[in-house]
């Protein structure tokens, strides 16, 4: 079970639903929250990245900072149009690749960089190549992976989105993001403390043939707990030939190869900074407000977290810098920010509610999803609805065209290359 959560802000962002913060609620199963059991994680290079939240403004505008922005809109396919495009990535510099994630309406679906749609690459449905329950998808510079849990299967891609095998598990899993190593054929799961997974860690690493995991990290125990835990859109962002992964309730980036995890980074903020271990043992002993077969008032579950802040989703890494959507919880509200951080320092140079360019294009940004490394380009998608919210007064971005609010529309943000 899944359920969106509507999240609200100043100046028309009240309509961008938290899919667009890369974040939803997943019912999951556990006992002790975290264990630090099984293999050891690494913090031989651990760096900190620091956010100053303290004087927390509703809008920035970075219009010194905005080299282009463009939007496109993506011609569907007229006969099944996108719903809910949940996952977005760059696979090619031809193409774009979307994961519509509606229960009845699960889709693989490819554009080209003009927005026109090319092909179903992927569905749920009952014909013999159809999945079952295609639960994630994930791009790297090798093609893209599609993972079916229901069927325990993954079907691997090209970069041109051809058909290069199918890789068939040996026993029943539920990962929440499935990814792969870009110098090698194996794999890697993140659980969610969910007990359909047999090892009960949140992290598995596996070969090629995706049988039994060579290695666990964050092992938990069996129960018959049933909380309500946040889980992303995304946990697995590729930076290099590594990949990065996040979770909630920890501020922390870990970087993981096929030899073992490591702790990269270590957010802190200048208000509210609370370590990981803190985080888990809040929920750990509150488990009974956190139970979905007896549900606690939101109001009460936000009291638990009153003055700390922590990430909340959206990781994006690339040389210069690094984009992360956090929240901050103060006196009974929730409130969501974004910070640009400098490589050089990892010191944020602008963070706020919400960032703006007032001066040439007239935008509010939406949540930024994906980085296109070959146009670098960083990525949203919007309904035309939530496109209509975010356009200032006076833009230039549409050029006269009317907007199409039930269709989906890509908004590609370009920073100077002075924004280090």
């Amino acid at each position: 079970m899944r359920k969106k959560i509507i999240t609200r802000s100043k100046k028309g962002l009240n309509s961008i639903k938290t899919k667009n913060l890369s974040v939803f609620w997943s019912i999951t199963f556990l006992s002790v929250i975290l264990i630090s059991c099984g293999n050891k994680i690494s913090e031989d290079n651990l760096q900190v990245i620091n956010i100053n939240n303290s004087l927390l403004k509703d809008t920035v505008d970075i219009s010194n900072l905005i080299d282009t922005i463009s939007i496109i809109k993506l011609n569907e396919n007229v006969n099944v149009p996108l719903t809910d495009p949940f996952q977005l990535y760059a696979i090619s510099q031809e193409q774009y690749v979307v994961l519509n994630y509606s229960s009845g309406d699960r889709r693989v679906i490819a554009f080209n960089k003009s927005g026109d749609y090319i092909k179903t690459i992927a569905k749920n449905g009952t014909d013999s190549t159809d999945g079952l329950n295609i639960a994630d998808c994930f791009v790297d510079k090798n093609g893209m992976l599609i993972y079916d849990f229901a069927q325990n299967k993954i079907t691997v891609y090209d970069t041109s989105l051809n058909l290069m095998k199918t890789v068939q598990g040996d026993k029943s899993r539920h990962y929440s993001h499935l990814a792969r190593f870009s110098q090698s054929s194996d794999y890697v799961g993140f659980a969610n403390f969910n007990l359909y997974n047999p090892n009960r860690s949140l992290i598995d690493i596996f070969d090629e043939n995706f049988k039994t995991p060579n290695k666990s990290y964050f092992s938990f125990p069996s129960s018959d707990r049933r909380l309500l835990v946040l889980t992303y859109n995304k946990s697995f962002y590729q930076y290099g030939d590594t990949l990065r992964f996040y979770k909630h309730f920890d501020p922390s980036i870990y970087s993981i190869t096929k030899t073992g995890v490591s702790r990269r980074f270590e957010i802190k903020y200048t208000e509210g900074s609370v370590s990981r271990n803190k985080l888990m043992s809040i929920i750990e002993q509150n488990f009974d407000k956190f139970n979905v077969d007896n549900p606690t008032p939101s109001d009460q579950r936000i009291a638990l977290f009153d003055g700390l802040a922590f990430p909340n989703g959206n990781y994006l890494e690339n040389k210069r810098l690094i984009y992360i959507t956090s929240q901050f919880y103060k006196k009974g509200q929730h409130k969501n920010f974004v910070s640009l951080i400098s490589k050089k320092d990892l010191h944020d140079f602008t963070t706020a509610k919400a960032l703006t360019e007032n001066k040439r294009f007239g935008i509010i940004l939406p949540p930024l999803v994906e980085y296109d490394k070959y146009k670098d380009e960083h990525l949203a998608i919007l309904s035309g609805a939530q496109l209509k919210s975010v356009l200032l007064p006076g833009n230039r971005l549409m050029g006269g065209l009317s907007i199409d609010l039930p269709a989906y529309y890509l908004i590609k943000v370009k920073f100077k290359n002075e924004t280090e």
